[in-house]
């Protein structure tokens, strides 16, 4: 097997939308319920044949540090992206 490593894009491919600078830990649940359809279906086929996943974000954890946001309110980038495939594998 050549492919070793599968990589996604978190807005618009992981997700159903766009999760910006973050989004509140309280709309989380809903961002991850609208992933894709086709992402969900090659995600757990990959993780079930031990793939390694990895996830391009535009987004940095130093965005907790923003005016108003912080890692007790919102959830971003990487955390976001950990929670989604935690959920659907």
């Amino acid at each position: 097997r050549g492919i070793k490593v599968v990589v996604w894009d978190m807005d618009q491919t992981m997700g159903g939308g766009h999760c910006g600078e973050g989004i509140l830990k309280e709309q989380a649940a809903e961002y991850i319920a609208q992933a894709s359809p086709d992402f969900v279906e090659a995600v757990r086929a990959l993780y079930l044949l031990d793939f390694k996943l990895a996830v391009a974000t535009n987004s940095d954890p130093l965005e907790y540090d923003l005016p108003g946001q912080s890692r007790e309110t919102h959830i971003l980038g990487p955390d976001l992206a950990f929670a989604l495939i935690e959920y659907w594998c």
